[in-house]
């Protein structure tokens, strides 16, 4: 596998998911092979887990559950076989989603490590991933997901920094607030260098 597998997590309204976009079209524009895709939504099972999770009210164990499920079809169905390919697969949201958003509805880190293991879905590793914290802007429509995160902010950023601290993978932890989304870009590519052809950071750098 020559792919890379790049994880933008955190709290949503911090520009991860338009950074994540930004990073597949800086790749494919410079001849890196690379797709987006998103989790729960990245496969049409995870849609329909998407809808299940708005339209019932679910426990947490319940609903971890089904992120599992829909993990597991994301990950055999699109994450992997992109990344055979030689691709870079660019996702928005993966396990440190769970950590951060299960963890704070009660349910345990043993348990939520555990529950990763157990469909072997830390085999697969992000080689990056950047955890969003701070806010901007505002939405207009907020989901479940969405309202649960502004009532629980403060505390689903301390649940950030705890993962930042436990993981034994690359993370990264980037702030909405000292960054545009200009600068944020370049702060991204910044992190991801030593994957990137040296060229093309300076390809970007003069543009910017």
């Amino acid at each position: 596998m020559n792919g890379k597998f790049i994880v933008f997590g955190g709290l949503d309204q911090t520009g991860k998911t338009t950074q994540s976009k930004k990073l597949v079209n800086y790749l494919n524009n410079n001849g890196i092979p690379a797709i987006w895709t998103s989790e729960p939504k990245g496969t049409n099972f995870g849609k329909e887990v998407s809808d299940l999770l708005q339209s019932h009210t679910l426990s947490s164990k319940a609903q971890l559950l089904l992120f599992q499920a829909a993990r597991e079809e994301h990950l055999h169905n699109v994450i992997l076989p992109n990344l055979i390919k030689g691709k870079w697969v660019v996702c928005d949201r993966y396990f440190e989603s769970s950590f951060i958003y299960q963890g704070q509805m009660g349910l345990s880190d043993e348990l939520l490590y555990a529950s990763h293991r157990l469909f072997d879905h830390d085999a697969v590793k992000p080689d990056k991933t950047f955890l969003f914290k701070g806010k901007i802007g505002e939405r207009d429509y907020f989901d479940k997901l969405d309202q649960f995160c502004e009532s629980n902010r403060k505390e689903l950023e301390k649940r950030i920094d705890l993962f930042f601290e436990q993981s034994e993978n690359d993370c990264v932890i980037l702030s909405a607030r000292k960054s545009d989304e200009k600068r944020m870009f370049q702060e991204v590519l910044q992190h991801l260098k030593k994957d990137l052809p040296f060229l093309m950071l300076m390809k970007n750098n003069l543009k910017g």
